[in-house]
């Protein structure tokens, strides 16, 4: 479940040349509810260390962590997923993680969020 707060994207596209795991250590100490990864073009076996490290840190924040768009690499980290509208379904997304993973989904008008509305997603 996502608590109300700052939700922090942690975008490594944004990050130049600082480490991304200092840089979420800083999001997350600064108080941000949630943490996502987003990694727009970089290759999934390139982020799974990196994911798998920042699911220990959230987990040590005991806040919940995020991949944009990779739901395997999600499954296999242990995180949640925040998918696009072009990306794989949300009920996709529910058959490959585990119970109790947050599924997002991205809408950009009214007519998607009224149909997230009725698509199995918690935000």
């Amino acid at each position: 479940m996502l608590e109300r707060g700052f939700y922090a994207i942690l975008d490594l596209g944004s990050l130049g040349d600082r480490d991304p795991l200092t840089v979420a250590e800083a999001l997350l100490t600064g108080g941000a509810s949630a943490l996502q990864l987003r990694a727009k073009g970089r290759p999934i076996g390139e982020l799974s260390e990196l994911a798998h490290g920042l699911t220990t840190l959230a987990e040590r924040f005991d806040r919940p962590f995020l991949v944009n768009d990779h739901i395997e690499l999600a499954a296999a980290c242990g995180a949640g997923v925040h998918l696009g509208q072009h990306d794989a379904s949300p009920a996709r997304a529910r058959q490959s993680l585990p119970d109790g993973a947050l599924v997002g989904l991205s809408t950009h008008t009214l007519e998607q969020a009224r149909e997230a509305v009725q698509k199995d997603v918690d935000y």
